[in-house]
């Protein structure tokens, strides 16, 4: 099979690998479609060095089921499915609750281990998440990582109806987040200084568009909601600052999502927090207990998911969909295979 690898100095390419053998209790997908995150730039722009890249890149897998090995019990080969991105124990008392993400002994697939950029992924039963047949391949790749972050974070949340919300954007998690909240029957303020991404905002459905380079996001916001501030804030950035701007643009008892990896947070007056009554949660990879709902969500609201698509490329292409991806102008980047 081909996989792409990181070679370092924002370089890649595609290497054959040995097809991979399920045994017990895993099974080998056939990729359909493979999401590129955000995160994955990170890798991909660091220096040469260490040892021999080995590792296929890639965690936002959906594909078929083209093999089973034993004592795999309730997938088939044919099955339409997404995958969980993080490998765990199946055994400590996270993964028995259902959150995955808190296992001390998870691995990333594309890190860690062999990922989705690649003809075949191999992994465990417990991570298969069912694809409904209303869903494209390439809305399993976002169900995968994006879409469940945001959604994730949007039920920690518990978006009411005709709640005002500011998404804090740079990622398509924030494009995601808008097309669920509206979906919650939200009014969404996106702020993205990448006009392209503004424009697809609108399009998808936001009720106003905030350059975040070209106007102070809280002021901007307090204009929007004539002077009152939103009810809600996620924070999609990883930019310096947009923690603070988006706890800034809350009403008094508002409350905020942070799933940017790098929101700001040492500036701020934690008395005013105290005073106002803000509400400020952590959000990041869901639980898998979370799936179910986002799937029903998607089906019953018709949620233009797939919109937020704007690039596809064959694996063969991966050094020009890495730069598209980079340059801060795209919605979702992904993989696809016929």
């Amino acid at each position: 099979m081909r996989g792409v690898v990181f070679l370092g100095n924002e370089a890649r390419t595609v290497r054959e690998f040995d097809d991979p053998v399920p045994l017990c209790g895993q099974v080998r997908v056939r990729l359909k479609a493979s999401g590129i995150c955000g995160s994955d730039l990170g890798n991909y722009r660091k220096p040469p060095g260490g040892p021999e890249p080995r590792v296929i890149a890639g965690h936002e897998a959906c594909g078929i089921i083209e093999a089973v090995g034993d004592r795999v019990k309730h997938a088939s080969a044919g099955d339409r499915v997404a995958v969980y991105p993080l490998l765990t124990c199946g055994r400590c008392e996270y993964c028995q609750a259902g959150d995955f993400m808190f296992c001390p002994s998870s691995k990333l697939y594309g890190q860690d281990l062999h990922g989705s950029h690649a003809d075949l992924l191999l992994t465990e039963e417990r991570n298969l998440l069912p694809l409904p047949d209303e869903l494209s391949f390439a809305e399993g790749a976002l169900v995968a990582c994006s879409a469940s972050a945001a959604f994730s974070a949007l039920k920690k949340l518990s978006v009411p109806l005709e709640a005002t919300l500011a998404i804090f954007g740079q990622d398509p998690v924030g494009l995601c987040g808008l097309v669920l909240a509206e979906a919650m029957g939200a009014r969404v303020i996106y702020l993205d200084p990448s006009s392209t991404r503004r424009r697809l905002a609108g399009a998808l459905g936001a009720s106003a568009t905030v350059d975040p380079g070209d106007r102070d996001p809280p002021l901007a916001i307090l204009e929007l909601t004539n002077g009152e501030g939103v009810d809600m804030a996620l924070v999609a950035s990883g930019h310096p600052g947009a923690g603070r701007h988006a706890l800034e643009s809350l009403r008094s008892g508002g409350r905020a999502a942070l799933v940017g990896a790098a929101a700001e947070l040492d500036t701020l007056d934690f008395s005013e927090i105290q005073g106002r009554q803000l509400t400020l949660v952590g959000s990041s990879t869901m639980p898998v207990h979370v799936y179910s709902d986002l799937v029903r969500l998607l089906v019953d609201k018709r949620v233009p998911l797939e919109r937020t698509v704007t690039h596809r490329f064959p694996i063969e292409q991966a050094q020009e969909a890495f730069r598209v991806l980079a340059e801060g102008k795209t919605g979702k980047v992904v993989f696809e295979w016929s």
